[in-house]
Formats: C-alpha cells, structure tokens, sequence
C-alpha cells in the first residue's frame, strides 16, 4: 500500500526513471556480489599459490592448490597442480587421493567420462603403501558414478562397494555413508527398468524386490547393518526387509550373549568372590600374563577345580590353553571339545578348539570349530582376521595341511 501510493505521486516519465534507476542499483548490487565472490576465489587460489611458491617440492601444497582451483573451474590448471603432487609424493603421503579425487572431478565437470576413468584407475595402480584414506571413499564413489553413466553397472556397483569397505574399516569416515546410499539408491533407479545382475549372483537385479528391499538385503550381506536396517524400515511390510530386521535382531542377540560370557578378566580377575572363581582368575592370570614361574601353579589350581567341578566348561578352556603352549596339542584339543560338550553354545571353546586343531595338522577340525565361533558370535571383533585364516585353511585343505601355522595372537 505505502509504495502504491508513493508511486502515484510520480508521473509517467518520472516512474519510467524510477524503474531504470531501480534497475541499476539491483545490477550494481549483482556486481558487487559477483566481484566480492571473484575475490573470495582470488584469495583462496592465491594463497594456495602462495604456499606452492614458498614450497615447491610439498605435496600437500599442491595438492590444496589443485583443490582450489577445481572449485573455481580452472580444470586444466587443477590437473596439472594435482598431477604435481602426486609426482612429489613420498611413503605415508596423506593427500595422493586428495590429488586423485581432484584430477577425476575435474574430468567429471567436463563430462571427460571416460578420460575420468582411465586416469582414475592408473591413479589406483600407482597408490603408495601408506596414505591417508579420508579421501578414498569419496574417490571410489566419483569412479563409480563415472561408470554409471557409461551404463557400466557392475562396475558401478563394485566402486561403490569398496567406498563403503573403506568406511567400515575407518569408522571415523561413517559420515561418507550418507553418499553411498544415496550412490546405491541412483544405480538402482537406473538399472529397474534394465534387469541386469551388478552383484555376480546370476540373477537380475533388483529383480522382483523394491529398490529399497534389494539395498536393504545387500547392505546386510556387507554387514552394513545401521544401511541395512534404514532402508528395511522405508518398506515396513516388505517380507526381504522384515527377514533382514529379524537377522539383525538376531545378530545383535547372539553377539550380545557372547560378550557377556567371553572375558575372564571380567569373570574371574575382577569378580574373585568364590574359591571357584579366585582360582580361575589366578590360573588365567598366569597364562594372560605370561608369568611363567607360576604356571605350575596355575595348573595345579586347574586339576584341582576339574575335580571339585568338572562341570565348569572355563576350567577345560583354560587347561586346554595351557597344554596348546606347552606343545600337547591332543590334550589341548581334548580339552576344547569336553568344554564344548558342557556348553555347546560357548563360541569361546569352538575358537579355541579351531586354533588348536590347526596346529594339531586337522584342517577339517579347525574349519568347522572356526565356522561354528562365527555362527554364535557374528559380531567377534576379529571376524576379518579369523575368515582371512579361513580362507588360508581352505586353500590348504587342497594342498598340504598348514600344520606349522601359529594362530592369530590374542584372539582367544
């Protein structure tokens, strides 16, 4: 109402005025702000360019450098600082995929797909031994999205798979996960209509399953289970994604149980508030310690409980241990399978009995006692350990038994 009637008071020629001067102060404002953006970048490149100029052999300078400049569109220039960097990269560089990720998003913002790609995996082939991962998963989700829109869709999804393998092993990156599905859901959208198998299993995908079903069910079988539980509960009735909430549920119980049994220390060292227990402690402590000069003691305090209460399985667990390093491997295996014939749900005596049969020379044992610690526990936080010694067992199986192997330290 008030500028209505401001306007009013002015004539034809005078409002025309008013409406071109309007119009230059709005272009004047525009100016200001691009030419106040324009400095934001100028200052950031020169700074960056400053610290190249005062350290011309740090990687890390250039690397900053190239990321300044892909934010500012100079692509080419982003490349070659980028490139520098890597040049002048050494063992334990931090920032190579710093490098790397500019070098693809700058091929990436000139839709260079395929260039993208080809330097994007010589980038990979040429990773130093040591670097800081920060970057990696971000770098594989770029390479993924590269090969999704070349409609190479395995491909995609293997990149996206091996972002999300990086982010479990570094839990401080979880906060990248949000990309992985969102990369996930986008693949999917693109490939429904197509039916074609990304995950090697034969069958098309996501096939009968919604979208949300299908991630849900995967993310479960990477033991991605906070992915796995949101996307099952997008589709509260869809029967995959309630089978996929009942398998967490189930995991989490079972690896709940096995906590609260698996530490002596907390059974026996801190709670020694029975004659049973102090000498289970004693004996423990002995072996957990490596006090040697007590070891008879601790097995005369085991033969002693064995036969008070042969019924305690820990007693039999824990002569089992000490006849294993004292080279008795029979008895030790003898030993693991009494007390896992008193607790058959005990994941700590099948671990046991795997580590045992091992270097007893029973490949067959060992596996199926490895299997079985994985089964009641499924959250044993060593579980990438203990399958790599699987896998190692199963390719000996072929071959000659790995008799000599020494266990995986510390996983009992």
């Amino acid at each position: 109402m008030l500028v209505s009637k401001c306007v009013k008071r002015y004539s034809e020629e005078e409002k025309g005025k008013l409406a071109w001067a309007s119009v230059a102060v709005i272009c004047s404002i525009l100016s200001l702000l691009t030419f106040s953006r324009n400095e934001d970048w100028r200052d950031i490149i020169t700074i960056n360019q400053d610290a190249v100029q005062k350290a011309p052999n740090n990687p890390r300078a250039h690397a900053n450098y190239s990321v300044a400049l892909v934010k500012a569109g100079r692509y080419d220039e982003a490349i070659l600082e980028a490139q520098k960097a890597i040049e002048l990269g050494r063992p334990g560089f931090e920032d190579h995929f710093v490098a790397s990720t500019t070098i693809l998003t700058a091929y990436m913002q000139q839709e260079e797909w395929e260039q993208g790609i080809e330097e994007g995996r010589k980038l990979l082939e040429i990773q130093p031994d040591k670097f800081d991962a920060t970057s990696l998963p971000i770098f594989y989700l770029k390479l993924g999205y590269c090969y999704r829109i070349l409609k190479q869709y395995s491909e995609s999804y293997r990149f996206i798979r091996e972002a999300l393998e990086v982010i479990k092993k570094h839990p401080r990156l979880s906060v990248d996960k949000k990309w992985v599905y969102v990369e996930l859901e986008s693949l999917l959208e693109d490939i429904k209509d197509v039916q074609e198998d990304i995950d090697g299993d034969r069958f098309p995908d996501p096939g009968p399953l919604s979208i949300e079903a299908w991630i849900a069910q995967r993310l479960y079988e990477l033991k991605d289970f906070e992915g796995a539980t949101l996307f099952a509960r997008k589709v509260p009735e869809n029967p995959t994604a309630q089978r996929v909430l009942r398998q967490i549920a189930l995991f989490r119980e079972r690896t709940q149980e096995q906590q609260r049994g698996w530490s002596f220390t907390r059974k026996y060292l801190q709670q020694p508030w029975s004659v049973s227990n102090l000498s289970l402690g004693i004996a423990y402590a002995v072996r957990r310690y490596d006090l040697e000069p007590f070891c008879p003691l601790g097995q005369w305090l085991l033969r002693g409980l064995s036969k008070r209460d042969s019924s305690k399985s820990d007693v039999h667990l824990l002569q089992g241990w000490y006849a294993f390093e004292r080279g008795d491997y029979e008895g030790a295996v003898a030993s693991a399978k009494k007390a896992i014939e008193l607790d058959p749900q005990y994941a700590k005596a099948w671990i046991a009995l795997g580590f045992f049969a091992q270097k007893k020379g029973d490949v067959a044992t060992s596996l199926t006692a490895f299997r079985q610690t994985l089964e009641l526990y499924p959250g044993y936080p060593k579980r990438d350990v203990l399958e790599e010694l699987m896998a190692r067992l199963e390719a000996s199986a072929v071959a000659t038994p790995e008799a000599d192997k020494e266990p995986v330290q510390g996983a009992a």
